[in-house]
């Protein structure tokens, strides 16, 4: 593969992970292997289910056994998602460093960034020392200044309007 990249896709508007994934699919069909890292998602989504069909090329990996959003969750599942989160991201680190695959997706990234899970400074050195031929796609919403400062490409999804906000809530297939 040619210099890998750094790529955001980033904002509050839909299509974040789909475009991420969408990278993946199109990678998979010229032979490149993606690993996703699901940040404070379980394996309950419909791309899941869709992935498996792409697995000798595309894996994911869910960094969360916790099924509930952050501001419901309890002190201790609170604790057992930021082990989670920090185990995940240790192993992602791993597998950048002896070169697993081609594209490494963190999806939903900035969550465990900006609840203080993953330090900015880990993160940063990561990035900045990944191998050369290695590209990493991050997503989520907020992403902290630095991070966008670090990328070659920052996409943002801008919300225009959304369904939820008139109470129609996510729908399987569509939002998950």
């Amino acid at each position: 593969m040619i210099k890998g990249l750094i790529q955001v896709y980033e904002g509050n508007g839909k299509g974040k992970t789909t475009a991420a994934i969408g990278t993946a699919i199109r990678a998979a069909g010229h032979g490149l292997k993606t690993i996703i890292f699901h940040f404070f998602k379980s394996e309950q989504t419909g791309e899941a289910s869709a992935l498996m069909k792409f697995k000798d090329l595309i894996t994911s990996h869910f960094c969360s056994s916790q099924r509930k959003f952050i501001y419901d969750m309890n002190e201790t599942e609170k604790q057992i998602l930021k082990d989670e989160t920090i185990a995940s991201f240790n192993i992602a680190k791993a597998l950048i460093n002896n070169k697993k695959a081609d594209i490494f997706i963190f999806d939903e990234i900035s969550y465990p960034l900006n609840n203080n899970f993953i330090s900015m400074d880990n993160l940063l050195k990561l990035l900045k020392n990944k191998p050369e031929n290695i590209e990493i796609i991050l997503t989520g919403r907020d992403m902290p200044e630095e991070i966008i400062q670090t990328a070659d490409l920052v996409t943002e999804m801008k919300k225009i309007k959304h369904p939820f906000d008139v109470g129609i809530k996510s729908r399987k297939g569509f939002d998950y």
